[in-house]
């Protein structure tokens, strides 16, 4: 008699939990940044969020079919489909604004072993770009960076730890902030003569949750990512100019740090961009951890994730006017 219990019962645990996660998805952004909900459910790549809706969906079909218990089945599957939406959100604008482009600007990590990048290198002539950001530029004057400058004639390099800037234009006024102790991570602004017009432009390199490595080194990026976007909201009062910047902060759009910085800037990609955004990894992207903003001095006309260029994340560009 007991067994028989448990074998009834037993159908619902999945339905249960499934209840309790999706909860658990939607009100993760609402908690504090360095709650561990918050974390969990906010740097999880999107498609790992819908896991268990997924499965639940699929045993309660099944139940529906093999068990003839079609109705309450069936409703249980399609509200755990519904569950899924908000999720995973696919960006569609209004409308793109009429004229040409002032500026078109890149932000890419390039990975810490790449030298030589033909493809990146041909990315950035056959699309016109102005401004390159690169994160993870290692490799001296071997770097990608130097090697972009040295094939294409004329334009600009400041860099900081690996974190670097190319532009076609005169820059001037450089500045680096160190977001934390490691060589990996800054935030490098510089300003850009754009034919007379002063545009300032701001890479930035956030910290990454290393999940492989256990529970404590992410989170401890939880922890690094306040202290980083405070570093960065500090460095963008600093100026009125016309400002983009961006590059690969390793946060999803659901998660606190960029959801403030939303607030107060103009997100490119969920201004004009269309479809998922995701950048990361280059592949099979599942997750958009490379954002580029803008303030009020610039307008976004058009943004897009880039094709494989040869690093581990594809790119985002951003096609921008000077107001």
């Amino acid at each position: 008699m007991q067994n028989k219990i448990k074998r009834a019962k037993s159908p619902w645990l999945l339905p249960c939990f499934t209840a309790f996660w999706v909860l658990a998805v939607h009100s993760g952004p609402r908690f504090a940044p360095t709650n561990v909900l918050h974390t969990v459910f906010t740097l999880l790549p999107p498609p790992f969020l819908l896991i268990p809706q997924i499965l639940c969906a699929a045993s309660l079909l099944r139940r529906a079919f093999t068990r003839k218990e079609v109705a309450l089945c069936a409703l249980g599957a399609v509200a755990c489909i519904v569950a899924c939406f908000g999720i995973i959100e696919t960006n569609s604008p209004v409308s793109r604004p009429a004229g040409k482009a002032d500026l078109r600007v890149l932000a890419i990590n390039v990975h810490f072993g790449s030298r030589e990048m033909p493809e990146l290198l041909a990315f950035v002539r056959s699309q016109n770009l102005d401004i390159v950001f690169l994160e993870e530029n290692f490799g001296g004057e071997s770097s990608p960076a130097d090697y972009l400058q040295k094939n294409l004639p004329g334009w600009n390099l400041v860099a900081r730890k690996g974190v670097a800037i190319l532009s076609r234009y005169p820059v001037s006024n450089t500045s680096a902030v160190d977001l934390n102790k490691g060589i990996f991570h800054a935030l490098l602004s510089t300003v850009v003569d754009v034919q007379g017009r002063k545009v300032r432009a701001i890479a930035i390199h956030w910290s990454a949750p290393q999940s492989a490595e256990g529970w404590n080194p992410v989170n401890q990026a939880a922890i690094n990512k306040v202290e980083e976007l405070a570093k960065t909201l500090n460095v963008l009062s600093e100026s009125e100019l016309p400002t983009v910047f961006g590059g690969d902060l390793n946060t999803p759009p659901r998660h606190h740090a960029i959801s403030t910085l939303q607030a107060q800037y103009e997100s490119c990609f969920l201004a004009r961009g269309s479809g998922l955004g995701w950048t990361y990894p280059n592949r099979l992207p599942i997750i958009q951890v490379d954002h580029l903003f803008v303030n009020a001095g610039l307008q976004t006309l058009d943004a897009y994730v880039s094709p494989k260029v040869g690093s581990d994340h594809r790119g985002l560009v951003a096609e921008l006017r000077i107001r």
